[in-house]
């Protein structure tokens, strides 16, 4: 499986990052929310979803896009949950360009934490990270109105996984707390989770060689 960074309504960009892919038929992929605010040029890709973030449109949701997964879950064998806090939330329009369901709701927070302490995953795929990782990235705090971080560093004190990859601060970056390994995905960033590295494409000289 693929993980991918936020798109940000770059629709075409990730269409064609998906294409890059080994078999984009076959190869599934995780994309970690802020995927647009339209999703009306976004195609139906059967082995590809995404979650949401803070920077989608949640009018419909998550009956806007048959892409779109739920508030959280398991998608191949990763554990996923979406959402995080808008710290540019004032400078956005309700309903137009921001939507207050961009965090889980406590009762749902409290479902997905016993959920996840049953399943312990190797594997988290989130938005946002849990609120300890901000120091270790650099990361400004996003103030007591951001739940979402808050129910992640819970996460990670029931139960640490393999893996946690996320998005939502644009940059690419890689720390380990306790048995973690977490990695934070740039805009339109690929990671391959069975070979634990940045996807890069093959070039047309690398595909030649190898037939």
């Amino acid at each position: 499986m693929y993980v991918i960074g936020d798109v940000h309504g770059k629709i075409k960009d990730y269409v064609a990052a998906i294409d890059s892919l080994p078999n984009p038929q076959c190869d599934r992929s995780l994309q970690v929310g802020d995927m647009s605010l339209d999703y009306s040029d976004l195609p139906f890709m059967a082995n590809h979803r995404f979650i949401g973030g803070n920077h989608d449109n949640y009018g419909d949701y998550p009956a806007i896009h048959p892409n779109f997964l739920d508030d959280y879950g398991v998608w191949g064998d990763v554990f996923y949950v979406r959402g995080a806090y808008s710290i540019d939330r004032k400078y956005r329009t309700e309903g137009v360009s921001w939507w207050r369901e961009e965090e889980l709701t406590y009762i749902a927070m409290y479902e997905m934490l016993g959920t996840y302490s049953k399943l312990k995953p190797k594997t988290v795929v989130s938005h946002d990270c849990p609120l300890f990782l901000y120091p270790n990235f650099g990361i400004s705090a996003q103030g007591p109105s951001s739940k979402t971080s808050r129910v992640l560093e819970e996460m990670h004190e029931i139960h640490q996984p393999e893996r946690w990859l996320f998005g939502h601060h644009h940059f690419s970056d890689t720390d380990t707390v306790g048995s973690t390994k977490f990695t934070c995905l740039n805009e339109l960033e690929i990671f391959d989770l069975e070979k634990d590295e940045i996807f890069s494409p093959a070039t047309t000289t690398e595909i030649s060689s190898a037939i």
